[in-house]
């Protein structure tokens, strides 16, 4: 048994080999090689075309990006995917800007399912996600190519030509329902990085860099300033952060949960709490 390993002395005969494929044998035979160099390499063998069939196969069979209803007719995650990348490519910048703050600060337990999606996607396995990786699963849900593409554009916020998963996970953060309030909070204090209590066009700047654009923030200012003061206050945040698809700002107004915003002061003594404890 030694010499035959040794040799690479091997066969297909056994019984247990009668219902594998040729594919699946010959991937085994590139690995079994005395040889070192001779073997394939780990990229190679990731690229072998019976590795790369059994995963399309298995992926399919398990996909949770589906367009079929599920069995006792709720939402499918790919319907609730497909409904929240609409709903991003809808969103004002502001409101896209805020996701991907809330994206950066959310914890792993939140999103574990959109993760899951994310990498189902990403079937090159190279981190990102590409537009023909994005159409290969919108089109399922009877999504034209263009929708597609602009929501595609929408969510490559760095112009990259490749989605990231910052990218996609700011895209999707509401899959599973509203964002939280203390969530929300979070995400404004962030942008009112001065703490003045109001986001300006000061703060987009500071937060922008060089991707700055001084029309541009004109308009992200004025997608959520209801008041016409020239600034967004949290309440206006609230606002901006809670309109759907079709839904009015007056319909959100009223039905906006009611937040108190800390003063500079108390926000500056939560921040001391959270770094001591």
């Amino acid at each position: 048994m030694v010499r035959k390993i040794q040799k690479a002395d091997f066969h297909f005969k056994a019984k247990a080999w009668s219902n594998i494929g040729e594919g699946a044998k010959d991937f085994v035979k590139q690995l079994i090689k005395v040889e070192p160099t001779e073997r394939l390499s780990a990229e190679a063998a990731m690229e072998h075309t019976w590795l790369a069939e059994e995963w399309e196969r298995t992926r399919k069979l398990s996909s949770k990006l589906s367009s079929n209803s599920s069995m006792n007719g709720e939402p499918t995650e790919g319907s609730k995917l497909v409904e929240s990348l609409r709903a991003y490519g809808s969103s004002s910048k502001l409101r896209k800007t805020a996701l991907m703050v809330v994206a950066h600060r959310a914890e792993s337990k939140q999103i574990k399912e959109i993760r899951e999606a994310f990498l189902e996607m990403d079937t090159s396995k190279e981190g990102t996600i590409t537009l023909a990786e994005l159409k290969a699963v919108l089109e399922q849900h009877d999504m034209s190519g263009k929708e597609i593409e602009d929501i595609f554009t929408s969510m490559d916020v760095d112009g990259a030509g490749v989605i990231g998963y910052t990218e996609f996970l700011a895209a999707t953060v509401e899959m599973h329902g509203e964002i939280k309030s203390d969530e929300l909070l979070e995400a404004f204090d962030r942008l009112d990085a001065d703490d003045s209590g109001f986001i300006s066009e000061s703060n987009l700047k500071e937060l922008l860099g060089s991707a700055y654009n001084a029309e541009e923030v004109k308009k992200m200012i004025a997608d959520a300033d209801f008041k016409k003061n020239g600034q967004v206050d949290f309440d206006e945040f609230l606002q901006l952060m809670h309109v759907k698809r079709g839904q009015d700002v007056a319909e959100v107004k009223t039905a906006c949960p009611e937040v108190k915003v800390p003063a500079p002061d108390e926000r500056e003594d939560t921040a001391e709490r959270k770094s001591s404890g």
